[in-house]
C-alpha cells in the first residue's frame, strides 16, 4: 500500500513528488554523479569545454522529450474520455501508459510518417517520467559517448581527425532538432515574461554581488564572476521565473514537495530569493580555494547543477508554450 503511494501514484500524476521518493531520487542521484565521473576518467574523458558542448544537446533534449509526454498525457486523457474510460486513466498504470503511447505514435506519425520512428519514440515518451527520464537520457548520451569514442579511435588508426565531443554533440543536437520539431507549441508568447523575469533576476542578483565587497571587507567575489557561474544561475533563475508565471498566471501546480512548503508558507514569488540563497553560496564555496586536481570534479559538480535548473526551467517554460 505504502510502495504504491509513494511510488506509483506520483506516476499516475505524470511525475508528482512527495519526501521519501524525493530523498530516495537524491540518493541515486548522488551516487550517480560521482560514479559517472569516475566512469569519465577511466574513459579519459577530459570535463572541459567540449565535454559541456557534447553533453548539452542531451540536456536539453530531455526536457523536450518530457514536454512531448506532457502532450501525450493531456491526449491520452481525452482518448479515455471519448470511450468514457477516463477513471481507469487516472488509476490504473498500465492502462493509462497504454493510452500515453498510443497518443504519442498517433502525434508523431502524423508529423513523420516512419512507423519505426513512431514506435520507437513513442516508446520512450510514455516511460519518460522521473525517474526513467534521468535513466533514459543518462542511458542515450552514454551509449552516443562510446559510439563517438570508437569511432575516434577507428579514425586516428586511418589517419582521419574525428574528436568523439564533434560526433556526440551532432548526434544529440539531431535528437533535440527532431524532438522539438515534433513539440507543437501554438502559444510561444507566454515565454517572453519568463524571459523578462530571468534576465532581470539573473541582473539583480549579479549586481547585489558586485555591491557585496563595499558592503563588507569580509566578502570576496573573486573569480565568482565567470561564464559557467553565471549560466548556472541564469538556468537557476529561468526554473524560478517560469515557476512563477505558470501557477501565478495560468493555474499551474507545483510537483516538487519542498518548493510547495515554501509557496504555501511564503508565496510563489519567494522561490526568486530561495534560488540564489542556495545557489551562490554553493558556487562561491566550490571556487574558494579550489585546489588543481579538484577543477575537474568541481567542473562535473557545476554541470550537475546547471542540469538542476536548466531541466526543469525548460520543461516549465515549454509546457505554458504548448499548452498542456
Amino acid at each position: 500500500m505504502a510502495f504504491n503511494e509513494l511510488f506509483i501514484e506520483p506516476l499516475l500524476k505524470n511525475g508528482f513528488f512527495n519526501p521519501v521518493n524525493t530523498g530516495i531520487f537524491a540518493v541515486i542521484l548522488i551516487a550517480a554523479v560521482y560514479l559517472v565521473y569516475r566512469m569519465l576518467g577511466r574513459l579519459q574523458i577530459s570535463v572541459n569545454q567540449h565535454f559541456f558542448i557534447a553533453l548539452l544537446p542531451f540536456i536539453l533534449w530531455a526536457p523536450v522529450t518530457r514536454v512531448l509526454r506532457d502532450f501525450a498525457v493531456a491526449e491520452g486523457a481525452k482518448m479515455a474520455a471519448a470511450i468514457g474510460t477516463q477513471g481507469w486513466f487516472a488509476t490504473d498504470l498500465f492502462y493509462q501508459f497504454q493510452y500515453i503511447r498510443m497518443a504519442a505514435r498517433q502525434h508523431i506519425a502524423s508529423m513523420v510518417p516512419v512507423d519505426a520512428l513512431a514506435g520507437g519514440l513513442s516508446a520512450v515518451i510514455t516511460v519518460f517520467p522521473t525517474p526513467f527520464s534521468y535513466i533514459i537520457t543518462f542511458a542515450f548520451a552514454l551509449a552516443t559517448l562510446l559510439l563517438a569514442l570508437v569511432l575516434q579511435a577507428a579514425g586516428r588508426r586511418v589517419g582521419i581527425r574525428l574528436e568523439y565531443w564533434k560526433t556526440m554533440a551532432a548526434a544529440g543536437f539531431a535528437a533535440l532538432l527532431l524532438n522539438m520539431y515534433l513539440l507543437p507549441l501554438p502559444y510561444l508568447e507566454r515565454l517572453l515574461p519568463i524571459a523578462f523575469l530571468t534576465l532581470l533576476a539573473t541582473g539583480v542578483t549579479y549586481g547585489l554581488l558586485q555591491m557585496a565587497p563595499r558592503l563588507s571587507a569580509r566578502i570576496s567575489t573573486k573569480g565568482f564572476f565567470t561564464v559557467p557561474n553565471a549560466g548556472i544561475i541564469l538556468a537557476h533563475f529561468l526554473d524560478a521565473s517560469a515557476t512563477y508565471i505558470a501557477i501565478t498566471q495560468f493555474g499551474y501546480g507545483e510537483q516538487h514537495f519542498l518548493p510547495r512548503f515554501f509557496f504555501e508558507s511564503l508565496g510563489v514569488w519567494s522561490f526568486f530569493l530561495l534560488k540564489p540563497l542556495v545557489i551562490v553560496p554553493i558556487l562561491w564555496y566550490l571556487d574558494k580555494d579550489a585546489k588543481e586536481q579538484d577543477k575537474a570534479f568541481i567542473a562535473f559538480l557545476k554541470i550537475a547543477i546547471f542540469i538542476l535548473g536548466i531541466a526543469p526551467g525548460l520543461r516549465d517554460s515549454l509546457r505554458l508554450a504548448a499548452g498542456v
